[in-house]
């Protein structure tokens, strides 16, 4: 019963959230020796006004 988060700048694309957590679901099923409907990826995109990186928002990098 395997859960990821993932957290990304806001901006992707609904492809590129299915493909990422397709490609995660995948990969954590195989490691983790379970099926696939027993994985959850949980991805929440961010402003990057609300993501600080060396000190700095990410809006400012």
């Amino acid at each position: 019963m395997p859960v990821v988060n993932v957290a990304l700048w806001k901006g992707n694309t609904t492809d590129q959230r299915r493909q990422l957590v397709t490609e995660l679901t995948d990969s954590v099923a195989r490691i983790a020796n379970c099926p696939e409907e027993a994985v959850t990826v949980i991805v929440t995109e961010v402003e990057t006004d609300h993501w600080g990186k060396g000190g700095r928002l990410a809006s400012e990098l």
